[in-house]
C-alpha cells in the first residue's frame, strides 16, 4: 500500500525547534514589551505548499480547532530572556535544551492536559486569528465536537507518542501537539535567537503539517451452512478484490464447517470509499450455493461492512467422500491445502 505521509512538524519561525535559540539569550535593541499583546493564527497544513492543494481542500472541511494552553512565562533578568513554567505544567527548560528536547517538552506538556483533555486556555478556529498575552503555548489540534481525538501511537522504533487525529472522508490526518514562543523574531544567520537584529513579531502565523494516511475500515463475511451431510470437514474459499492507489488488490480467505450454523471472518485495513468484490469461488463438491455468489460493498468508516452467503445440502450429489484440499486460480491463487481463516486478518498478510 502507497502511504501520503507529511512530516509531522511546524514550520515557520514560531516552532518548538525555535525556541532554543531563545532560553537565556542575550537580549537585542529591540526591547521585548511583555505588556503588549500578540495574536496567533494556526493553519491546519500549508496551503500554499506545492503540493497541498488537496489535502488542503480536505482538512478546510474537517472543522479544525486548535486548543492553546499556556505552558510558560517569560522572564527577563537584566539582559537575558527565559522562561519559567506555570501550573500546572513542571517543564523544566534548560539553557542548552536540543530540539529533540523541545519535542520531548512537548510530549510533556500534552500529557499533562490531554490525558485525559481538559479544558484549553483558549479554542480558536483554525486559519482565524486569537489574542494571547507573550509566552509559550501548546497547540492542539483537532475536530470540533471530538471527544475522542487524543491516540498514543508508536514511531518505526517502537517509542510512543501523544498525538491527536482528524479523519475526514477518507483521510486521517495526525498531528503532533506542538510548543510556540510569542513573541517571536525571524531567524538569523544562526538560527533563531532573541539577540537577532529586527523587530519582535508579536502578530504570527503558523502552518501545521500533519501526517496524512488512508483511512481504514473493515469487511465482514458472514456464511450460513443449513445443512451438513457429509463426514469430512466442508471448507468454503471466498475471493475478495479491490483499488487501491490506482492498483488492483486480491485475496484469498476460508471458512471451514464441521457442523451447520453459522461463521464469520473479518478482513480489516481495507481503504475506506474502496468498492470490495466478494465471491465465492469454491464450495465443494456436496454443497449449493442458494445466494448470489459475488457480492460488491463500499468500505466505510467507523462501520463493519457486511457480505452473507448461504450453502445447503446438494442432493444430487450425494456421493459422499471429501472434499479435495486444493483450490486453483488461473490469475495467480494457488492454494494446495484449505485452512479455515475465520478471525480477523489484514487485507494484505
Amino acid at each position: 500500500m502507497k502511504t501520503r505521509r507529511w512530516l509531522a512538524v511546524l514550520i515557520t519561525v514560531l516552532l518548538a525547534v525555535s525556541l532554543a535559540g531563545q532560553i537565556w539569550a542575550a537580549a537585542a535593541n529591540d526591547t521585548l514589551d511583555l505588556n503588549q499583546d500578540c495574536t496567533l493564527t494556526v493553519n491546519p497544513c500549508d496551503k500554499k505548499a506545492q503540493g497541498n492543494e488537496e489535502m488542503a481542500a480536505d482538512l478546510a472541511g474537517a472543522d479544525i480547532v486548535v486548543d492553546l494552553y499556556k505552558v510558560a512565562d517569560w522572564k527577563v533578568e537584566g539582559t537575558l530572556y527565559g522562561f519559567t513554567p506555570v501550573e500546572p505544567f513542571d517543564l523544566k527548560i534548560s539553557q542548552d535544551i536540543t530540539n529533540e528536547g523541545w519535542a520531548e517538552l512537548a510530549q510533556d506538556a500534552a500529557g499533562t492536559v490531554l490525558m485525559p483533555p481538559k479544558e484549553p486556555d483558549k479554542r480558536a478556529d483554525s486559519g482565524a486569528s486569537v489574542t494571547l498575552k507573550p509566552g509559550v503555548y501548546l497547540l492542539v489540534a483537532h475536530k470540533r465536537g471530538d471527544t475522542d481525538f487524543v491516540k498514543t501511537i508508536k514511531d518505526k522504533e517502537g517509542k510512543s507518542r501523544i498525538v491527536t487525529q482528524v479523519k475526514t472522508g477518507t483521510s486521517v490526518y495526525t498531528f503532533n501537539p506542538e510548543l510556540v514562543a510569542l513573541p517571536s523574531k525571524m531567524p538569523g544567520e544562526n538560527g533563531i535567537n532573541t539577540a537577532n537584529p529586527g523587530e519582535w513579531r508579536y502578530n504570527l502565523e503558523v502552518n501545521l503539517k500533519p501526517e496524512r494516511d488512508d483511512l481504514k475500515g473493515k469487511l465482514e463475511i458472514i456464511k450460513t451452512l443449513k445443512t451438513y451431510e457429509t463426514s469430512a470437514p466442508a471448507t468454503f474459499v471466498f475471493q475478495i478484490d479491490w483499488e487501491e492507489n490506482g492498483e488492483h488488490r486480491s485475496n484469498v480467505q476460508t471458512i471451514t464447517f464441521t457442523e451447520p450454523g453459522q461463521r464469520s471472518l473479518k478482513v480489516e485495513n481495507l481503504p475506506v470509499g474502496a468498492e470490495v468484490t466478494v465471491k465465492e469461488v469454491y464450495s465443494g463438491a456436496t454443497y449449493v450455493l442458494i445466494t448470489d455468489p459475488e457480492q460488491t460493498v463500499t468500505i466505510k468508516a467507523d462501520e463493519i461492512v457486511q457480505v452473507s452467503f448461504e450453502n445447503d445440502y446438494d442432493e444430487t450429489h450425494n456421493n459422499g467422500g471429501a472434499i479435495t484440499n486444493k483450490f486453483t486460480y488461473d490469475d495467480g491463487w494457488k492454494v494446495e491445502k484449505l485452512v479455515d481463516n475465520t478471525g480477523e486478518y489484514d487485507a494484505i498478510e
